[in-house]
């Protein structure tokens, strides 16, 4: 008595290699999925840390300008000072001396 078809190739897929390799497929599959989302998330924070750093970077360097800016501010006051009103010679002989 011959078998029906569909239970030929049902028995022919269910056969233990076929399942193993079934069974491997999906989960070659499934890990695919989860290694790409995890790329994912990786990739966010990585985006996330470098924009981190780069706005500290730009606050540090922001307060190193504006640093300079009034050191500058000074030593221009001071020498505008020093035209407007020079010290008496005896005065910086005196300075230079000690």
């Amino acid at each position: 008595m011959d078998k029906p078809l569909w239970v030929r190739k049902l028995r022919r897929i269910s056969s233990p290699g076929h399942v193993v390799n079934y069974c491997f497929v999906a989960v070659l599959f499934f890990s695919t999925l989860l290694i790409w989302r995890e790329v994912m998330v990786l990739e966010g924070a990585y985006v996330t840390n470098q924009r981190n750093n780069l706005q500290n970077v730009a606050h540090e360097m922001d307060g190193l300008l504006q640093f300079n800016i009034n050191r500058m501010v000074f030593f221009r006051n001071g020498m505008q000072s020093a035209l407007e009103t020079p010290l008496d010679f005896a005065i910086l002989r005196k300075a230079e001396q000690e």
